[in-house]
């Protein structure tokens, strides 16, 4: 619920729970004889689950009010490692991607088993991510060939798996999302993955294609993808309609390509340090400013209304700029590179 973090570094032997509001130290767990490889703490503060890189057949949940290992859960007969754990929002539910290609869920109060869900194409897990309510899963493989699937925790189901590759994590919160196949990008429900349709995104009278695009950004409600691929503009395609847009961003390369929250606008930053803004339904310039913040450009991210964005870099600064006006609201000294920025859920914090 955002009230605790829980960080380690592998391959210490303890984790330091923090307060999420000012950082100050709240306790510490040290689980015996343990490298720890993963911890996720639940949304009720009670459990921590935790991934032992000495045994990855089973996880652990430590429970932070006895602060002992209240299960060890898994089966040790098997040969089977487990690579990653989430708790849903409710922490009534772990989710384990094991290298059996399964995905299983366990009720986190006595232990069992109650599903497993069958990803046989997944035989090189890559990641997962949740939809918002935590009943939907989205998952990614690279091998043997790209495939993502949609997994629904409420049915013992199968996953619908889909072949493409994906702007990942898939956003589960709009009502479809796309995937890439070559030349042409396939559109798929967000509700159960559910194939709708196959358009292609070739640029008018020209044949450079590359086999996927170096930056894909989708928006929200599926109806406006940017590609660019490695040339001196933007491709702003609309699959309902197959209208295709160029969008003029210089030789210099893109660093960052991404919508908008409500999807009106697309933002895109260059290597050369310039910040283009556009109209995401006509592809008009609307606004363009060079800084010497976006130079060396990690990571960007907006706020949930989208009214501020915030950028960090590698000369020691975070900044939060007003999306209107592109004007800095505020700087953030730090002591060292910064690779990924986010802001908590209700925006006042970075």
């Amino acid at each position: 619920n955002g009230d605790l973090l829980a960080t380690h570094r592998t391959p210490d032997l303890k984790i330091e729970i923090h307060a999420a509001t000012d950082a100050r130290w709240m306790s510490e767990i040290f689980p015996a004889d343990m490298l720890i490889h993963k911890a996720v703490i639940s949304a009720d503060n009670r459990a921590v689950g935790i991934l032992d890189m000495r045994d990855l057949r089973v996880f652990h949940l430590w429970d932070l009010e006895r602060r002992e290992i209240r299960a060890t859960i898994g089966d040790k007969s098997e040969l089977n490692r487990i690579f990653d754990l989430a708790i849903s929002s409710d922490s009534k539910l772990v989710a384990t991607a094991c290298e059996d290609a399964n995905v299983r869920l366990w009720h986190i109060d006595n232990g069992a088993e109650r599903a497993t869900f069958d990803a046989l194409d997944f035989t090189q897990f890559v990641s997962g991510a949740s939809s918002p309510d935590g009943k939907k899963l989205s998952l990614r493989s690279v091998a043997p060939a790209p495939v993502c699937s949609i997994c629904d925790f409420g049915k013992a189901t199968p996953p619908n798996s889909m072949d493409g590759n994906a702007v990942f994590p898939i956003d589960l919160s709009g009502p479809r999302f796309l995937l890439w196949l070559g030349s042409q990008l396939a559109i798929h429900s967000t509700n159960d993955g559910r194939f709708l349709g196959l358009k292609t995104y070739v640029r008018d009278n020209k044949f450079y294609q590359r086999k996927r695009p170096n930056l894909l950004a989708i928006n929200k409600m599926g109806d406006r993808a940017a590609i660019y691929e490695g040339l001196a503009d933007v491709l702003l395609w609309k699959p309902d309609t197959n209208q295709r847009l160029l969008l003029p961003i210089g030789p210099s390369g893109i660093r960052i390509l991404t919508f908008t929250p409500d999807g009106s606008q697309l933002l895109a930053v260059t290597n050369s340090g310039v910040l283009h803004l556009w109209d995401a339904d006509s592809g008009d310039s609307l606004r363009t400013k060079e800084a010497r913040e976006f130079l060396d450009l990690r990571t960007l991210c907006f706020n949930s209304d989208g009214s501020q964005f915030a950028i960090a870099s590698q000369i020691r600064t975070v900044c939060l700029f007003d999306s209107s006006s592109l004007e800095q609201v505020k700087r953030f000294e730090v002591t060292e590179g910064v690779n990924a920025v986010r802001f908590t859920g209700d925006d006042t914090k970075l």
